[in-house]
């Protein structure tokens, strides 16, 4: 969340490099005694051109999805 001239502007980052607590939801979740399914969904903004948005998309997935796992280990 970055703050602008007119209000507020929310952008995407990859998974542990933002505001989200992530151990303390999954600690929340889990410690009611539920497994659930983790979805990963990214906001991010594109690049100057298609190529340079498609490489960033795949090193956010990347990142993101490593750190899921390494939350998501017992």
């Amino acid at each position: 969340v970055e703050k602008s001239s007119i209000g507020y502007r929310v952008a995407g980052r990859i998974l542990g490099q933002g505001w989200l607590d992530v151990p303390a939801v999954l600690a929340a979740v889990m410690g009611r005694g539920r497994d659930p399914d983790v979805l990963l969904e990214q906001w991010m903004e594109p690049e100057r051109s298609l190529e340079e948005t498609l490489a960033k998309e795949q090193a956010w997935v990347e990142s993101s999805v490593q750190a899921a796992r390494a939350y998501l280990q017992p």
